[in-house]
């Protein structure tokens, strides 16, 4: 449940549920994490979203690093093989 201010107790929860099941996949998968690392360096958006979604994430963004400044009250953002890669968190 969202609300005005920003992401609920919920939201986070399902949001580490989900940042951890990423995680994993790229410590340990390195069919996974071969596939997501040359997806970001490319910037292929459409192709890191599909490789999110089957773990149940929608919407990330992928840009060059710099681009946002700030994300978003309900989005978490990261930088990885040098491109700034943001999530949803309130659902």
């Amino acid at each position: 449940m969202t609300n005005d201010y920003g992401p609920t107790a919920d939201d986070l929860l399902h949001h580490a549920q989900k940042f951890l099941q990423l995680a994993t996949l790229l410590k340990y998968d390195k069919d996974f994490e071969g596939k997501f690392s040359a997806a970001s360096r490319m910037g292929d958006e459409e192709q890191v979203q599909s490789l999110l979604a089957p773990l149940g994430i929608k919407g990330a963004t992928v840009m060059a690093e710099g681009v946002r400044h700030s994300p978003g009250v309900c989005e978490h953002c990261w930088t990885y093989q040098g491109k700034q890669h943001c999530m949803p968190i309130c659902r």
